[in-house]
């Protein structure tokens, strides 16, 4: 765990000022002993001391109206002490989960001015892991909409990864385990995804309606069935979970993603697709990101879409995430496609054919449109062999590359290990495609 200095966000982030997150801070316990202590003073008529006191006075203050703190994990923990505006818990169990996810809190204010000083507070209180305010994340899409595709077919990029070669030896069969997409929009309905998505959060109508999701998620499972050569190719069949991470006033719902990245369970889903980002760093989300590993799901995001030199972002910067860069019809870096040292594979991102919206197709640019090819390649990879670890499955992507695009010294900020190459990774899976003689 790094020192609590570290730890702290800058106060001069830009996001503390965003609707969105201005009034809330995130903060985790050291440990669930520390609640239990807490919770034996609060017991006992003994008000806490430090941050969680400040916290404590401040929502016992008459007058105060919309302020609360709440679990972040309510299921992840045991309450041992609630009131009207304060819930207090312990971890359930000893679990690395409920050790590390269960003692998250979020304190909500009415208003951003009494932030600060509780931010403070908390930050010099020993008993406190980290204190931040939310970062923002958003869809790392290229604004302009493309209604043809140019000079390149409507599904060059399905064919330049190969998927259509490997599609009789390794999308075959049934498979228990899905794709998550945590993203923004709802499923619009459209014919090409009829019967593969399975909305799971926020349940009911609730969430931004946004094609964005929808349009990752046509690259990924779009329905194969047509005999129009020009319809959309899916790169698999998995069947898809949605996570709306955005609320329908159009903000960023950071307790949803945390949630929605909390719940994934590799008996469920076998990689998520995060297809947003943002350049501000979140300790939470760095939580969330380390328990899913641990949990043995694949993790795969867009890098960005800065451009080169651009400032690189998170959850692709996260340690031990697939982050993927986009190419074009060339097999060079798309131009939007942020580059750095931490990218680990490329795929195609420029004038991507997919569905936007309820009825519509587009041609998109932008590295969201790149990390879905990689996602159904890894879905297709641990469906053909179910006992890929994460860090086994990130090794078998470094060898599931077009041999030309490999640079030099086998890694480069501009395309990672190389660009997706389906044929490889089959090979690599001891399961090559039977070429005629």
């Amino acid at each position: 765990m790094c020192g609590r200095d570290r730890l702290r966000p800058a106060a001069s982030r830009s996001v503390s000022v965003d609707e969105c997150v201005k009034d809330a801070l995130v903060f985790a316990l050291r440990d669930g002993q520390v609640a239990s202590d807490a919770a034996a003073s609060i017991e006992g008529g003994i008000a806490p001391e430090g941050g969680l006191g400040a916290v404590w006075e401040y929502l016992g203050t008459s007058g105060i109206h919309g302020a609360s703190l709440s679990l972040l994990h309510p299921e992840r923990a045991k309450v041992v002490h609630h009131r009207a505006q304060w819930e207090l818990g312990v971890p359930a169990s000893g679990s690395f989960d409920d050790v590390m996810l269960g003692v998250i809190y979020v304190l909500r204010v009415p208003s951003d001015e009494v932030v600060p000083w509780l931010e403070n507070a908390l930050a010099d209180d020993p008993r406190i892991a980290y204190v931040h305010r939310p970062a923002l994340r958003y869809p790392l899409r290229d604004q302009r909409r493309h209604t043809g595709g140019g000079n390149v077919s409507s599904d060059w990029g399905v064919r330049r990864c190969r998927f259509p070669e490997v599609w009789d030896i390794l999308d075959v069969g049934m498979s228990e385990r899905g794709i998550a997409i945590v993203d923004q929009g709802r499923d619009e309905g459209h014919k090409e995804l009829r019967g593969r998505i399975t909305v799971v959060h926020p349940p009911g109508s609730g969430g931004m309606r946004s094609p964005h999701a929808g349009s990752v998620a046509g690259i990924i499972s779009a329905i194969r069935d047509s005999p129009r050569e020009e319809e959309l190719k899916g790169c698999c069949s998995a069947n898809l979970f949605l996570y709306n991470v955005w609320k329908a006033d159009g903000c960023f719902d950071y307790c949803a993603y945390y949630r929605a990245l909390g719940a994934l369970d590799c008996t469920k889903v076998s990689v998520v697709n995060l297809s947003i980002g943002g350049t501000a760093g979140d300790f939470t989300e760095a939580r969330e990101v380390a328990a899913c590993l641990a949990r043995g799901v694949v993790l795969v995001a867009a890098i960005g879409n800065r451009g080169k030199g651009g400032i690189p972002e998170y959850p692709a910067l996260h340690t031990g995430v697939v982050a993927v860069g986009g190419t074009n019809a060339s097999d060079s870096p798309a131009a939007v496609s942020t580059r750095g040292d931490h990218m680990w594979i490329s795929a195609p991102g420029e004038l991507i054919w997919t569905v936007d919206g309820k009825k519509l197709y587009s041609a998109l640019t932008g590295t969201s449109y790149a990390a879905p090819f990689v996602t159904a390649a890894v879905w297709l990879a641990r469906r053909c062999k179910p006992s890929l670890t994460v860090g086994e499955t990130r090794a078998l992507l470094k060898k599931s590359v077009a041999e030309y695009t490999v640079p030099p010294d086998g890694h480069s900020a501009d395309l990672g290990h190389g660009r997706l190459d389906m044929v490889a990774l089959a090979t690599a899976l001891n399961a090559p495609p039977a070429y005629p003689d």
